[in-house]
């Protein structure tokens, strides 16, 4: 089994004891993988193209060019520097092109080695977020984005695939904002909700905020603070004028981070409202990308940090297989293969219920309670989880 390249190499040395023990009726006489664990490691070596060294030493074998099901995968392998390496099927192409609303994000942990992050673009249909564009990058850089969205548009166009997203959300990075202008002019770029009270958050961590912040007149500022994608572009303005005066007038330590906020994401910002607010798309469409958090977990648990390039293309070959088997089940039985949990679904419910109620009376200030108890929910998410190199 060692010849499955996909399986990690722990996980074939516990299939072999178990087949061992289902055939001789006890694995007592197995060796502990510990005792195997070198050997094993070596075979494995050498069922694979010897470990690059350099990314300009980089040759990708014709068989990883192409997916588990032999069709053309691999569409850009570009040069150093700001080499990006991308892997996308037709059948992936043609949702993407079906698909007008799509996902981008990040990771690092489980890069392959000799490259800063993997970086991978979802589409949400109807039935549940499919991960389609896998790629990693030599950098974060802008350059590097743009040639791995001027690498995938060319690609499509000459498989006579038009692709033309009407909304890509991603979080707020300056270099993949440019990027996506530049290639996909036409589409909204849309900041992540999550990332944006992460952003916040962190503000308020490193200006010594947090015990401040504890205080019930002080958290419900910050929440309504997080809350502000959430409201009626028209009303950001008044609202933050409202929220500065109560920090700043309880303790003027609250002005770096209203600063930040001012001239971040409200006046002549960086991000401009349009980009992080959600207020016309509620119950629309995701407006975080908590579900390629997800999907980057998984990757986590299967894949070792920062594995070589080879063991990381053929996950690749296998995520994407995974996916498609799912698409074509949920095509076919007309249900999702992802069904959200429940407190998710109560929550949107909820949001959109205020939404409603709120364009029908005007009754500002309620909606804004109904929001800080996402806020809310979002802070506790945030404090307790631990700090990781893949958030922004």
């Amino acid at each position: 089994m060692l010849d499955d390249v996909d399986q990690p190499v722990t996980n074939v040395y516990e299939e072999e004891v178990k087949r061992f023990r289902r055939e001789n009726g006890t694995a007592g006489p197995v060796p502990v993988f510990g005792a195997w664990k070198s050997t094993l490691y070596r075979i494995r070596k050498t069922l694979l193209p010897p470990t690059p060294v350099s990314l300009s030493s980089i040759i990708i074998p014709d068989d990883m060019c192409y997916n588990n099901s032999k069709k053309e995968f691999l569409f850009c392998n570009s040069p150093t520097p700001h080499k990006v390496i991308a892997f996308a099927s037709e059948q992936a192409l043609k949702l993407l092109s079906n698909n007008p609303h799509w996902n981008g994000d990040g990771t690092f942990r489980t890069s392959p080695a000799l490259f800063t992050q993997s970086y991978y673009f979802h589409v949400c249909d109807e039935f549940s977020m499919k991960p389609i564009i896998f790629s990693c990058c030599e950098d974060k850089s802008e350059e590097s984005y743009r040639q791995l969205l001027q690498s995938l548009f060319t690609h499509a166009t000459k498989n006579n695939i038009v692709l033309n997203p009407s909304t890509i959300l991603i979080d707020f990075e300056q270099g993949m904002v440019n990027a996506i202008n530049d290639v996909f002019p036409h589409a909204l770029v849309k900041g992540c909700h999550f990332h944006f009270a992460q952003n916040i958050w962190k503000k308020i961590k490193k200006y010594n905020l947090v015990t401040l912040s504890k205080q019930e007149n002080i958290r419900r500022q910050i929440a309504n603070i997080i809350a502000l994608p959430l409201i009626p572009p028209n009303e950001v303005n008044n609202c933050m004028e409202k929220i500065i005066d109560e920090l700043c007038n309880y303790d003027t330590k609250f002005e770096k981070l209203t600063d930040y906020v001012i001239k971040n994401y409200i006046e002549d910002a960086r991000f401009p409202v349009q980009m992080w607010n959600h207020f016309d798309t509620i119950g629309q469409r995701p407006r975080t990308n908590n579900h390629l958090e997800g999907y980057h977990r998984q990757l986590n648990a299967r894949v070792r940090t920062n594995p070589d390039l080879w063991t990381w293309i053929n996950e690749v070959k296998s995520s994407e297989e995974s996916v498609m088997c799912r698409y074509e089940q949920e095509q076919a039985q007309k249900r999702t293969t992802r069904p959200r949990k429940g407190k998710y679904i109560q929550d949107d419910n909820k949001l959109m219920l205020a939404k409603k109620k709120y364009i029908e009376d005007q009754d500002f200030d309620t909606y804004q309670k109904t929001l800080r108890a996402v806020s809310h929910r979002y802070i506790h998410i945030i404090k307790d989880a631990k700090d990781s190199s893949d958030e922004e």
